[in-house]
Parts: structure tokens; sequence; C-alpha cells
């Protein structure tokens, strides 16, 4: 079964109604869907193979939210979970640097005046990635992309 440019924008205006507005992910689910009419349901009439189709993916093109990617905005939730994938260890990472900086922090104020030079470049360095962080996470919230990349 070939689709029609009227079944793709079926597909596409199903997709819309779900919020799925980054449209590198909409092409990659229409495609998606697609295929699979193709593949699996080339021996049943459209309407009765798409509302198949459809029901599979309606789960996961509903809107959702994460505590881990953010919790005032809501994204398919396709996109949550692989949004999640990727950005775990950079979470973990962060997290294992602040508890190890806060460990470092600790010790270093209770050394005597030749380790003072070490805390002050850890303060610096420490000072230096906030800053950086804090920068593009202030650009990445008031940016509004509409892909993923």
């Amino acid at each position: 079964m070939n689709l029609t440019i009227e079944q793709l924008e079926l597909i596409n205006s199903f997709l819309v109604k779900n919020e799925v507005i980054f449209d590198d992910i909409r092409h990659e689910i229409i495609d998606h869907i697609a295929c699979d009419l193709e593949e699996n349901y080339s021996d049943k009439p459209f309407p009765e193979a798409v509302k198949t189709v459809l029901k599979k993916w309606e789960n996961q093109v509903k809107p959702g939210s994460s505590f881990w990617i953010t919790s005032w905005s809501c994204f398919p939730k396709i996109s949550i979970k692989k949004l999640e994938q990727l950005s775990f260890p950079q979470i973990v990472f962060f997290a294992l640097f602040i508890v190890i900086s806060s460990i470092l922090n600790y010790f270093f104020t209770d050394m005597n005046a030749s380790i003072i030079e070490y805390e002050n470049l850890f303060k610096t360095i420490y000072s230096v990635w906030l800053v950086i962080v804090l920068f593009f996470s202030i650009k990445l919230i008031f940016t509004k992309p509409y892909t993923t990349y």
C-alpha cells in the first residue's frame, strides 16, 4: 500500500492534535507510522488500518513532563524518554561534581595557610564553571527551539 499525500496529512493532523510541535520528531513519527501501515496493514482498508496504528502510537505521542528534563513544559512521551536517556549522565556528573567540590571545600577550609592558594584556585575554577553553566542555562531557557537538536 502506498500512502497518498492526503493520508499522510491525516497522520500529520493526528500528531498536531496531540501537540507534537517539533518538526523533526513529527516527521520521524510520520515515517514510522507510514512504514507500519505499509508493512503490516497493506491488506486492510486505510481507515481501519490507520485507526489501529494510531491507537498503538497514541500513548507515545501524548504530552507529558519529566522532573529530570523540565517540569514546566510538556513534550511527547517518546521524546521525554529519549531526553532522559541523554541527560541522565550529565545530571549524575553534575551531582558528583557538586558533592566532590563541597567535600574538598570543607577540607580546604580547615588546612593551613599554604593550602589556601589551592583553595583560591579551586574557588576561581568553580566560579568560572558556574558562570558558564548559568550562561548556557539562561540561554536554553529563553530560546524556543522547534527541533530537538
